[in-house]
């Protein structure tokens, strides 16, 4: 079983199990899920940098269909999405119009804990 794990210092993070894959339409709201929850814990330390709500679900499925997100799936249920990552060739939302291409890479990750189920006692 996978759950979450809050970390307090980026010196508790531990790696995400799964491998990386191209994001398909339906890991849309589990990619939203996953920054609104980081949203909150961000939100829950004082940072404000990240608000819950921010994403949409219809948004972030175009971005999949041009190919921009790609994610780790939890291996119990593939449609939560574990840690993604977003490609951008352009970000008019973040930088406005810019002269020279530049690529920005954005990555949400959200430590979890994988703990096998416990043995049947006799």
């Amino acid at each position: 079983m996978c759950v979450p794990d809050l970390p307090d210092s980026l010196e508790e993070l531990r790696p995400t199990p799964g491998p990386i894959i191209a994001a398909r339409e339906e890991h849309a709201q589990g990619i939203v899920d996953l920054r609104n929850r980081i949203a909150r814990w961000l939100q829950g330390r004082g940072i404000d940098q990240w608000r819950e709500g921010e994403f949409d679900p219809k948004d972030v499925a175009q971005e999949i269909r041009r190919g921009e997100w790609s994610v780790i799936e939890s291996p119990e249920d593939p449609t939560e999405v574990l840690a993604s990552v977003q490609v951008l060739w352009e970000d008019l939302r973040i930088w406005g119009k810019q002269d020279e291409p530049r690529a920005t890479c954005t990555g949400w990750r959200w430590t979890v804990r994988c703990v096998a189920p416990e043995p049947a006692r006799r």
